[in-house]
């Protein structure tokens, strides 16, 4: 694969990926686990903590994730200079991840 579009496939890929993961938690399919969603104290307090933690956290990660596919996008278009990549294919990822988990740590401190 030519290494000029790879940090693009990689926004890409993960933004599907965490868009994948997150519908179901976001559609409140997934019950209360220890494996997989926000699996934080309140979050376990409830059923409907749980639910609502999670369909706020999977929603933001959508968010998140439609951010990364867009800034893939854009990368698949402009050249990218080499020492840049790494930059470009985690930078963006990391941030947005970032971002969505701690607005969704606010809103289960609201709940």
């Amino acid at each position: 694969m030519n290494t000029d579009i790879m940090p693009a496939v990689a926004n890409v890929l993960s933004g599907i990926l965490f868009i994948a993961v997150s519908v179901p938690l976001f559609k409140r399919k997934i019950k209360m686990n220890d494996l997989y969603g926000f699996r934080i104290p309140k979050a376990f307090k409830s059923e409907e903590n749980w639910y609502s933690i999670n369909e706020y956290g999977a929603g933001q990660l959508i968010t998140a994730s439609l951010f990364m596919i867009l800034i893939g996008v854009v990368f698949l278009f402009v050249p990218v200079k080499e020492n840049l990549h790494l930059f470009i294919a985690i930078g963006p990822m990391t941030l947005s991840i970032l971002i969505a988990i701690v607005k969704t740590l606010i809103y289960a401190k609201k709940l």
